[in-house]
């Protein structure tokens, strides 16, 4: 409803009878034509996935175009938020740690490095934690790991001068967010390099050198924080029991109101419950 009239047609994916987005282009774009699409925001697996559906119409990618930036004059920036550490008390293992069994996975697989683009990722590798996204303690950077160096690319001013020291003496080098590019295309010839292609962009793909040999498979940082140790598992469980002590102070104060007539609405009920989370340390 919100949508009629105003030229824009609503697509159900994957309902009966509505094309994939690749079926739709395929259908729609002139033959030898090009598309356009930004790099930066587009991931490789989808870049395939177009190019095998256009091929056929001989339909070139274009994965260059930035076409936000010239019209969106006011674009907030980054945020300049100072990030934070995830302690190791918290974590259950160190950034140097971590760093030694990615590398361990990427031995096995026949690579000698990889690059973390998943803000996940980067998080919990390093044991870094922020508030550039909202609701999600992530930090806007990336990373490149292997056994010779491992680099962080993000904002300096983000980076807290005790933390940025800790980083270091856990074997971490640190760079400024825009130099991740021309970082990728000195790497030296026949590099073997470890890329998820479903979590890894065009524009980092397109940055490596042409003599880079490509491994393909899910990333090991993803892998590895899927396997939660001792610590973390403790963690979950502490956060559950404070949960459930805001969950029941939260029925008793809402059984309270409505025995005494009181309107609670789900905004009202809401705002009890984030009050009464928030009690808690560390919430």
């Amino acid at each position: 409803r919100q949508l009629e009239g105003s030229g824009i047609t609503l697509m159900r994916m994957a309902q009966p009878g509505v094309p994939t987005v690749e079926e739709w282009l395929a259908d729609r774009m002139p033959a030898g034509g090009t598309l356009a699409l930004d790099g930066a925001c587009t991931s490789v697996s989808v870049v395939e996935s177009l190019e095998k559906a256009l091929a056929e119409k001989e339909i070139k990618l274009n994965t260059n175009a930035s076409l936000i930036d010239p019209i969106w004059k006011e674009r907030p920036a980054i945020p300049e938020a100072p990030m934070f550490e995830m302690p190791i008390e918290l974590s259950g293992k160190s950034t140097e740690d971590k760093l030694l069994d990615i590398n361990k996975m990427l031995h096995k697989a026949g690579a000698d490095c990889t690059i973390l683009s998943a803000l996940d990722e980067v998080a919990w590798t390093f044991n870094i934690r922020g508030t550039d996204v909202a609701y999600n303690p992530v930090v806007i950077s990336y990373a490149f790991v292997s056994e010779k160096e491992s680099v962080l690319f993000m904002n300096p001013k983000k980076i807290p001068a005790e933390i940025a020291e800790h980083l270091k003496k856990e074997g971490v080098t640190l760079a400024d967010y825009g130099m991740l590019a021309t970082f990728l295309s000195r790497l030296p010839e026949r590099t073997r390099v470890f890329i998820d292609s479903k979590r890894t962009n065009v524009a980092i793909y397109n940055a490596l050198p042409k003599s880079s040999i490509l491994i393909e498979g899910t990333s090991p940082a993803n892998h590895l924080k899927s396997i939660k140790n001792e610590t973390e598992i403790k963690g979950f469980r502490n956060a559950v029991l404070k949960d459930g002590i805001a969950m029941t102070k939260f029925y008793f104060w809402l059984e309270k109101m409505l025995k005494a007539g009181e309107k609670v609405t789900e905004l009202s009920a809401a705002a009890k419950l984030t009050a009464l989370r928030s009690e808690q340390p560390q919430y």
